[in-house]
């Protein structure tokens, strides 16, 4: 376990030290973990490991549109085998 003191000068000069103490600060703490360290120096890193990946759904979308397209062209030729009936 690895313990550092931060100067004032050094938060003064540094973003990412004004943030973790404000967030210290904010929820009245006067340690962190790795772990929330390390979090709010990178949001993004935690965040992205937590999203579930993006799904594909252009096979789907083709087989669709595929079976939307044959179900038109049967009920176009069902249509007009019916009108060639009535003709007769």
């Amino acid at each position: 376990m690895l313990i550092q003191t931060i100067t004032a000068e050094q938060i003064n000069n540094n973003q990412e030290l004004q943030a973790v103490k404000n967030y210290c600060q904010a929820n009245n703490k006067t340690s962190l973990s790795q772990a929330e360290l390390s979090s709010l120096i990178n949001p993004d890193s935690t965040s992205t490991n937590t999203k579930d990946p993006k799904k594909n759904n252009t096979p789907l979308l083709i087989g669709g549109t595929v079976l939307a397209m044959i179900g038109l062209i049967g009920l176009l030729a069902i249509r007009k085998t019916k009108k060639i009936k009535k003709r007769s």
